[in-house]
């Protein structure tokens, strides 16, 4: 993303899911929702793998809503609203989870 970090995607989630069981990363973003997995699972998947790793959602939902509040509480942070307007405004609020 702009030079600044290594991004590595998924367009299946259940391989994501698979990946942060595994492998180390520095800061891990997700949807809330996906097709067949939800961003619930990343989120404690990643904190048992790898528990001081930011896990930051991504929703159309706001801070409000029940599940996302459940997810804040465990240890997710954001969430970041969708969608996107800039890349650099994006780039400056993922720096801040660090």
């Amino acid at each position: 993303v702009g030079g600044e970090f290594a991004v590595k995607m998924f367009s299946d989630p259940t391989l994501g899911l698979k990946e942060v069981e595994t492998t180390k990363y520095d800061l891990i973003l997700t949807a809330y929702n996906m097709p067949g997995v939800s961003g619930a699972d990343i989120l404690f998947a990643a904190k048992k793998a790898q528990p001081n790793t930011p896990v930051v959602l991504m929703t159309q939902l706001t801070a409000d809503d029940k599940d996302i509040k459940n997810m804040l509480s465990h240890g997710a942070k954001g969430p970041l609203a969708k969608p996107f307007e800039d890349p650099p405004s994006l780039v400056k609020r993922l720096k801040g989870f660090f």
